[in-house]
């Protein structure tokens, strides 16, 4: 029979590398079939969570399987580092506000030379000084000194990586905020949630920074790792369900703008100016255009009209409306079919063919919609 202890400890590690996974393959679906963002602005988030869940399963190796994990050691240390990396990347793609800016190579340079340094010391150690470093659990127990120090100095690196990467995090969204709370009207806080975020980050630095005054083994069995695996899950949910929801603007694109021009540093053509998109003129277009009536209409299909992104009309809609557009429009398709079975005019039509003057591809999809609400 497993103790609870036991239960806690498989808890600790299975719980976010399960949770990591879920989220590569939820966000891996929702982007192969269209979803709210793009393949190289999602990249980021999917090796965020690729280096998580690589992270978790060489922790369990490392408690459970010593004798593989001292073979990928060096994965485990790179994991660790990448994690605030990627997020970095994620954050400085959604907050470019001027053209001109890269994320650079150097922010892998770091990482790829400790983990090189690891690498040469692996090869270097005998694989049974490895094994004896590894069961020592953070203590020293008259091993290869240089290899014992370096292996374990992962904690150390990955408090620093963490603590630095959010502070840089945090001067990249305030500039972001900033320049949208200038050139946009009614979106300042469209980022609000990276915010909680960060804060969420700032809780994780705890753990690093016991395990610089506590042994390894106290600090993973103790309560606090299991607070701190518990703002992990919520910090992977967070994540996931923003990035799927589209709660982002991308001011600065990769691409050329789709109506021409060019953006450049504090260009207040990258975001529409103040009162250019409201409510009350989205409203108007809508009503008068009906372009819910298309049962293939897609958010691109809004653009030259609207004179915005695509990203930016996802994220007014989840600003203004609380849903994401594909759930707006089906609203409004419903609307208009409860409007034309009030009608008498279509006394003698069937549901079928009220669905489809309503703007739905399919019965089917009606329903599916029609469930959600008592028409």
């Amino acid at each position: 029979m497993i103790s609870l202890e036991n239960l806690y400890a498989l808890f600790i590690i299975l719980a976010p590398a399960i949770t990591s996974f879920a989220a590569l393959l939820i966000l891996t679906f929702d982007t192969m079939r269209g979803g709210t963002g793009e393949w190289r602005l999602r990249s980021r988030v999917f090796l965020y969570f690729g280096s998580t869940l690589v992270s978790w399963v060489t922790l369990l190796l490392y408690f459970h399987v010593p004798e593989i994990f001292v073979r990928i050691n060096w994965l485990s240390y790179l994991a660790f580092m990448l994690i605030q990396v990627y997020f970095y990347g994620f954050i400085f793609k959604v907050t470019r506000i001027d053209a001109s800016e890269r994320f650079s190579w150097w922010h892998y340079l770091l990482p790829g030379l400790i983990t090189l340094g690891l690498l040469v010391l692996q090869l270097v150690t005998p694989e049974a000084e490895q094994l004896r470093v590894v069961m020592g659990r953070g203590e020293y127990n008259g091993s290869e000194r240089l290899f014992f120090f370096y292996s374990n100095s992962k904690m150390v690196v990955r408090l620093v990586f963490t603590v630095v990467y959010t502070m840089l995090a945090f001067g990249r969204l305030a500039r972001y905020r900033r320049f949208v709370a200038a050139h946009a009207s009614g979106h300042p806080n469209l980022l609000r949630w990276v915010l909680g975020f960060l804060i969420l980050s700032v809780l994780l630095f705890v753990i690093p920074s016991l395990t610089l005054i506590y042994s390894r083994n106290t600090v993973l069995n103790s309560f606090v790792m299991g607070i701190h695996v518990v703002v992990l899950l919520v910090q992977y949910c967070y994540l996931c369900y923003y990035v799927l929801a589209g709660h982002y603007v991308t001011i600065v694109e990769d691409e050329p703008p789709l109506l021409g021009g060019h953006t450049s540093e504090y260009d207040s053509t990258a975001l529409p100016k103040k009162s250019q998109l409201t409510r009350e003129s989205f409203e108007e277009y809508m009503q008068a255009e009906r372009p819910y009536l298309n049962p293939n209409l897609k958010i691109t299909d809004l653009v030259e009209a609207l004179g915005v992104n695509r990203t930016y009309i996802s994220a007014f809609v989840n600003s203004e409306y609380g849903v994401n557009f594909s759930a707006y429009i089906n609203q409004r398709r419903l609307q208009e079919y409860q409007q034309l079975l009030a009608d008498p005019a279509n006394e003698g039509r069937s549901k079928l063919e009220l669905s489809e003057m309503a703007g739905f591809s399919s019965y089917r999809s009606f329903l599916r919609v029609a469930e959600k609400v008592e028409v």
